[in-house]
């Protein structure tokens, strides 16, 4: 499935240069499995791998993963309350 999907990846994203409604998508699905077994198929894979750090870069998302000291609750969407660990 990850050879489809490359074939739509045009430039750096499916939306060439910039992320599109595609790219979005497609990042919430593969970043739903991150941290399980199997997702290392993501990160080896020749055009997906590099697109998904380009996700990664792009959203931001890397920042909440990677931060382990910064803990992030959230009681709704847009009430999220960021707490740091001692």
């Amino acid at each position: 499935q990850l050879d489809v999907m490359s074939e739509g990846i045009q430039g750096d994203f499916f939306g060439k240069q910039e992320p599109n409604g595609a790219d979005y998508a497609n990042f919430g699905i593969l970043r739903s499995m991150q941290g399980l077994y199997g997702f290392d198929i993501v990160q080896n894979h020749p055009v997906v791998s590099g697109w998904y750090k380009g996700m990664q870069d792009h959203s931001g998302a890397d920042l909440i993963l990677l931060s382990p000291s910064i803990r992030i609750t959230g009681m709704a969407m847009n009430d999220v309350v960021t707490e740091i660990i001692g």
